[in-house]
């Protein structure tokens, strides 16, 4: 192959080769049954664990087996996605985390059917990392189908999780999601007012939405999750109901208490590692 100039030795690596043009690679790749094409990329991705890394390269062993997926191979093609997920969602390569998660969820359609906990999980994962890439609608799309599911098989988890993942940014101003505050009330309910870092950021999201239409009210949620979340101490929780708290006391008598909220949400989101947050 070498000597056709079909491939050439990569320099300063020894016994590595690359192809000479990208069009010769996938003319191969093509020209390879379905069937080679699935047992190659699950052999690869063995390989590439099996030289026991420190750091195992999770975006490329995630590929590898979710090309080669099948229904005995797809609970760990779904598992180096995820991971491959929160890797790139640590340096903040938002897309690239939507897309592992996207082919986690193609994967998962392989083995099982019907409602399922794990799918709804894997949405709200997927809508959280769409929200973060500033595709709000199509984050919204996929968390409505994570908080159906999640109202067929009764979990209140999922829910409100799915329910909270696509309004972390304010819709338009001066005006109440009225449907957005239905989804909330409900998640409330199924919560059934225990005490948890959840129903603290459901209550604090439903007084940021009820500022434009019910102020007094609006305060007096997001105060209830800012205690809330103290007891619960959850740093995750605190910096949502600080922020909360922050847009329910837009005023200028509020000042002093919103620079102590400012200077507090970045102190916690800086030792948390949520480093968007302590951009915001």
């Amino acid at each position: 192959a070498e000597s056709l100039e079909l491939v050439h030795e990569v320099r300063g690596t020894a016994g590595r080769y690359s192809f000479h043009h990208a069009l010769i690679r996938e003319a191969l790749y093509d020209a390879l049954p379905s069937a080679t094409r699935r047992r190659l990329h699950r052999v690869v991705a063995e390989a590439i664990r099996g030289l026991g890394e420190t750091r195992e390269p999770y975006a490329e062993i995630a590929y590898h087996y979710c090309q080669s997926a099948s229904p005995g191979d797809a609970d760990i093609a779904i598992e180096y996605s995820r991971r491959a997920a929160r890797t790139a969602e640590k340096s903040l390569a938002y897309e690239e985390a939507a897309h592992h998660l996207g082919n986690a969820i193609e994967t998962l359609a392989l083995k099982r059917g019907g409602d399922d906990p794990f799918l709804a999980e894997l949405l709200c994962e997927l809508g959280e990392a769409q929200v973060k890439t500033g595709d709000l609608a199509e984050a919204r799309k996929i968390c409505q189908r994570a908080a159906d599911i999640a109202r067929r098989v009764k979990r209140p988890d999922l829910f409100a999780r799915a329910v909270l993942a696509p309004g972390r940014y304010l819709g338009l101003s001066g005006v109440t999601d009225h449907g957005f505050v239905q989804l909330l009330n409900e998640a409330r309910a199924m919560l059934d007012d225990s005490v948890s870092p959840l129903l603290a950021q459901v209550l604090a999201r439903l007084g940021i939405e009820l500022y434009w239409s019910e102020r007094e009210h609006a305060v007096a949620l997001c105060q209830q999750a800012a205690d809330m979340a103290r007891r619960v101490n959850d740093p995750h929780t605190l910096i949502v109901a600080l922020w909360g708290r922050w847009l329910s006391l837009r005023n200028p008598d509020s000042l002093e208490q919103r620079l102590a909220d400012t200077s507090e949400m970045i102190t916690v989101a800086e030792s948390a590692g949520e480093r968007d947050f302590a951009l915001e």
